[in-house]
């Protein structure tokens, strides 16, 4: 799950450095039964979302 969240921060920093600067992005993620094998703590998203808006 890791690979997954550091795939998606550098797809948005792409997005954001090469889309139409009027594009409005959303990311979603479903995992939520597999919270027992989560590597990523809801923390790291907050503070991840929080530098992307």
């Amino acid at each position: 799950m890791q690979d997954s969240f550091t795939r998606a921060k550098k797809w948005v920093q792409e997005l954001q450095m090469q889309g139409n600067p009027n594009m409005v992005m959303a990311l979603a993620g479903n995992k939520e039964d597999l919270e027992d094998k989560r590597k990523v703590t809801t923390e790291d998203l907050d503070g991840t979302r929080t530098q992307i808006v």
